[in-house]
């Protein structure tokens, strides 16, 4: 007997747009975005009406999407930007790691705060290390591996990252318009950025405005962002890497995020 299976994949598509303040896109950038793996979690227990799943999504902005100190160079498989991945590049891991630890699995350009580091290791001290070695199921922190290569030292510093959470409009989405999420939390506050949805079809739809007065602060005055991730119920859905966008009190950047069933 022959069987005909039906694969659903789904896919999205981004774009970015600087935005001066005549409202003239003076920059873009678009292509597909990666789906990660851990999408396929919020999925099922989206099915299942789990109580893990809350309606407060995030987007947020990174400053290590790119390669090195090319900022107009964007990380690719080979730079660990994969469907594995948890978070952003510039994302730390959310739990510090102590010195001697066994890391159960690492990406390249995973971004780590390390401590209890000898002061003599490579001059540095306790702070964010970005690892520079292939993928690893089974990796050993020492401090011979961290002055061996495979780890660069960032900072006592972590990246700058920008978040945006918003409430889901629910039920009342208006199919040809779309429906202005509220904004539960945002970095910069009071902010006024905001996030629409759009549901059509097969397809859902996310504009997200961040405004001229806001995630300024990489340095002074300005930021410059390469990166970009969905998170849905605490867990990253999407990513999107992409060359520079300057962001200063000029700028507002609009992001459109498509998701495709």
């Amino acid at each position: 007997m022959t069987k005909f299976l039906d694969h659903i994949n789904f896919d999205g598509h981004f774009k970015i747009q600087a935005i001066d303040s005549n409202n003239k896109v003076i920059d873009e950038w678009e292509d597909d975005n990666l789906i990660l793996e851990n999408a396929r979690i919020t999925m099922s227990e989206k099915f299942a009406n789990l109580n893990t799943n809350t309606e407060v999504c995030e987007f947020k902005l990174g400053t290590l999407g790119h390669v090195d100190d090319d900022v107009i160079t964007v990380k690719d498989e080979t730079e660990g930007f994969v469907k594995e991945r948890d978070r952003m590049f510039s994302e730390p891991l959310t739990d510090v790691i102590p010195q001697g630890s066994l890391l159960p699995s690492i990406i390249k350009n995973d971004c780590l705060q390390i401590t209890g580091i000898d002061e003599g290791v490579a001059g540095n001290p306790d702070g964010y290390w970005i690892f520079k070695g292939e993928t690893s199921t089974s990796y050993q922190l020492s401090d011979l591996v961290l002055t061996g290569g495979d780890w660069e030292f960032y900072g006592e510093d972590p990246p700058f990252t920008y978040t945006i959470g918003f409430q889901l409009p629910g039920i009342s989405i208006d199919t040809d318009k779309g429906d202005e999420a509220v904004i539960e939390y945002e970095d910069d506050d009071p902010s006024g950025s905001k996030v629409f949805v759009l549901h059509n079809d097969k397809s859902v739809q996310f504009t997200i405005d961040v405004v001229n007065f806001v995630a300024n602060d990489q340095t002074d005055t300005a930021s410059i962002f390469t990166e970009a991730a969905l998170y849905f119920h605490g867990r990253i859905f999407s990513m999107k890497t992409f060359k520079a966008k300057i962001k200063d009190d000029s700028v507002l950047l609009r992001i459109i995020w498509t998701i495709n069933f």
